[in-house]
């Protein structure tokens, strides 16, 4: 990534971690399309659990800036509960959290770019906050196939409530009419060159209605 400033940077980015353990299937393996550059994720939000990770982030602090994605599992009854709940245990961990609404291979994720239901969840966060007297910057990490009008309206509200950052973007499960690998078409979210430009667009036209974007 490049800041307004020119200087370029970079960080990395592993997966969300839920509440419970959530299973990693050996044929949800990632697929490397090597004449694309780029990759087809499959993964979802695999990880061990709130409990296990803080507990390992306790006896092992990592060094440097060190964001903490969270998200709610696939099959949860209450996804905002879920990102709460994580909110509880790691905004004494990390120097940042990331609110991932943008995962393409966890179902009915990405309906938190719709306006109503990011308002009901960024406005949760924020009253949790406050409840925890916590001032734990938070970005939310946003999908790069949103429209014109999800943008102005997701800019709108990264506004009202003071989020510090946005994070553009996640796999896309689109643009996949040009690629040439033959795995082009199987189920997951694309990353690497096909999406760059994709990615930059969504970049300059949030940058455009004002939002801080990282």
């Amino acid at each position: 990534s490049r800041d307004s400033t020119g200087i370029l940077f970079f960080f990395f980015n592993d997966t969300a971690t839920t509440e419970i353990y959530t299973l990693s299937l050996h044929d949800a393996l990632p697929i490397c399309l090597e004449e694309d550059e780029a990759l087809i994720n499959r993964l979802g939000f695999n990880n061990s659990g709130a409990d296990i990770i803080s507990s390992r982030i306790r006896s092992s602090s990592p060094n440097g800036l060190f964001g903490i994605n969270i998200g709610p599992n696939k099959d949860t009854k209450n996804r905002l509960e879920d990102y709460l709940i994580c909110l509880r245990k790691f905004h004494v961990l990390g120097d940042y959290l990331t609110i991932n609404i943008s995962s393409p291979n966890t179902e009915n994720l990405r309906s938190f770019h719709n306006q109503n239901e990011l308002d009901e969840l960024l406005n949760a966060i924020r009253e949790e906050k406050q409840t925890l007297k916590s001032d734990i910057p938070i970005a939310v990490k946003i999908s790069p196939d949103i429209d014109e009008i999800n943008i102005e309206q997701i800019a709108e509200l990264l506004i009202k409530y003071n989020i510090d950052a946005v994070i553009i973007s996640n796999t896309t499960d689109r643009n996949r009419e040009n690629l040439k690998n033959i795995n082009k078409l199987e189920k997951g979210g694309l990353s690497g060159k096909p999406l760059e430009k994709k990615s930059d667009r969504k970049s300059t036209r949030l940058n455009s209605s004002h939002a801080l974007i990282s």
